[in-house]
């Protein structure tokens, strides 16, 4: 009883915005960048300092205000939590979930980047500029 107690006096006078959003309300993406933050132990300045995201907007994207944020900043938060760039965009809904989109026989021979000796850090790039691409020619469809 006197922790039901504790609960209701701590919450007197506190908003649902004060409390801070559900996890069913900040949805996929949101939930897995502030379980990310958290992990590190970061506040939303201190994760403002490692990715060069305004704590405003990652505030914005982890409760679910910003569900669709672009690749530009998924791709530092991706960096800063080390977390799979196509990861986020596929959360965000920027690419399809893998293997769940069409293949089709382009221009390019499937071996074009294991034909080119690049590091894994430049195919990585390479990849996600082909990710752009794509979703840039999606949105002015």
């Amino acid at each position: 009883m006197l922790e039901k107690k504790a609960d209701r006096i701590r919450f007197i006078g506190m908003s649902k915005n004060e409390l801070g959003p559900t996890p069913q309300d900040r949805g996929t993406l949101g939930t897995c960048l502030w379980t990310a933050r958290k992990s590190q132990g970061w506040s939303l300045r201190e994760a403002e300092e490692q990715s060069a995201v305004s704590n405003a907007y990652i505030s914005q994207i982890e409760s679910g205000t910003m569900p669709k944020p672009s690749p530009g900043i998924l791709l530092k938060l991706s960096n800063t939590y080390k977390i799979p760039y196509q990861q986020l965009m596929e959360m965000a809904g920027h690419l399809a979930p893998a293997g769940t989109a069409t293949k089709r026989r382009g221009a390019l021979p499937t071996s074009t980047l294991a034909d080119i000796d690049l590091t894994e850090d430049e195919e990585k790039e390479v990849r996600q500029y082909i990710a752009f691409i794509k979703m840039r020619g999606r949105q002015s469809s």
